[in-house]
């Protein structure tokens, strides 16, 4: 799963996904690494940069909900628009080949102008 994998992508369902901000929250997280990373581990960044707190200032509940809604919802979305590679039976997420030149740029647009 270290290979990215050239998927195919739904332009309305990335569109979606970009406009939703806890969704660009996941994709940032992503970005930072260069390996998979797994679901509790992405959760622990999310409700980290969702927060702005370290995740061990942050209630169990608080990571538990944020675990919830990527497993249940949010990366089987990102999985449907092809920008994440999601295996579930190992929880590992991964962003595709086609994540860097659609994303990346939105990433850093959407940065620039809360700085």
């Amino acid at each position: 799963m270290g290979e990215k994998r050239a998927n195919h992508v739904d332009a309305d369902q990335v569109f979606g996904a970009l406009a939703d901000q806890r969704f660009r929250d996941v994709l940032r997280c992503l970005d930072e690494r260069e390996t998979p990373i797994e679901l509790a581990e992405l959760a622990d960044a999310v409700a980290s940069r969702t927060h702005d707190e370290p995740v061990a200032a942050l209630p169990d509940r608080t990571v538990e909900r944020t675990y919830i809604a990527l497993y249940h919802a949010h990366v089987p979305r990102l999985a449907a628009s092809g920008l994440v590679s999601y295996n579930q039976c190992q929880e590992l997420v991964d962003t595709t080949e086609p994540f860097e030149p659609i994303v990346k740029s939105v990433l850093e647009e959407t940065s620039s102008k809360l700085e």
